[in-house]
Formats: structure tokens, C-alpha cells, sequence
């Protein structure tokens, strides 16, 4: 690994020729296989249309809280979340003529 990435480096560094400070992004090593840019979705699809307003509410809210968010609302709900670590399974090879 490059001294770039194993040498503490402070966030912010001084030049001492001109009076500039300038800002350093911190540096986050990934694991082996961490895609955080697209991480392991899990779905959930609910057929909510006999339920009440209140009671469509409190189940919305109840989803929410468990980290689901909304992505389409009709004729069905849909909801996402990140996969947990411990359900992600690992991905291999995706795509055309792979």
C-alpha cells in the first residue's frame, strides 16, 4: 500500500508561503468487495389497498422506521432497503456474455 493511504495526514494543511489553508478529503479504506456506491438492495412489495387512511399510515410509518423507503405506489407498494451485512450475499459476475 502507498504511504498515501498509511501515513496519518491532518485534515487540514498550512502553506507556509502564502496565508491559504486547504482541505484534505479524509481517506476511508473500503473492505475487499464493498461496492458503497451500490449496495445490496432487498425489496418488499405490499398490496395495501384495502387498508384504512389511519392504518395505511401507521403501517408507512412502521416500514419507514424499519428502514424501507418507498419506491413506486401503484398498483402495488414497493419499498427498498440496504441489505444488512449479515443477509448480503456476495455477488459474483453480472452482465452479458460473462
Amino acid at each position: 500500500m502507498s504511504e498515501f493511504l498509511t501515513k496519518p495526514v491532518s485534515p487540514v494543511s498550512h502553506d507556509e508561503d502564502e496565508e491559504s489553508i486547504s482541505l484534505r478529503a479524509p481517506v476511508v479504506a473500503a473492505k475487499a468487495g464493498e461496492d458503497r456506491l451500490n449496495p445490496p438492495m432487498e425489496y418488499e412489495v405490499l398490496d395495501l389497498a384495502g387498508e384504512k387512511s389511519e392504518a395505511l399510515k401507521q403501517r408507512l410509518n412502521q416500514l419507514g422506521q424499519e428502514g424501507w423507503v418507498l419506491v413506486a405506489a401503484a398498483p402495488l407498494y414497493v419499498f427498498r432497503r440496504a441489505r444488512k451485512p449479515e443477509d448480503a450475499k456476495p455477488k459474483g459476475r453480472v452482465g452479458f456474455g460473462l
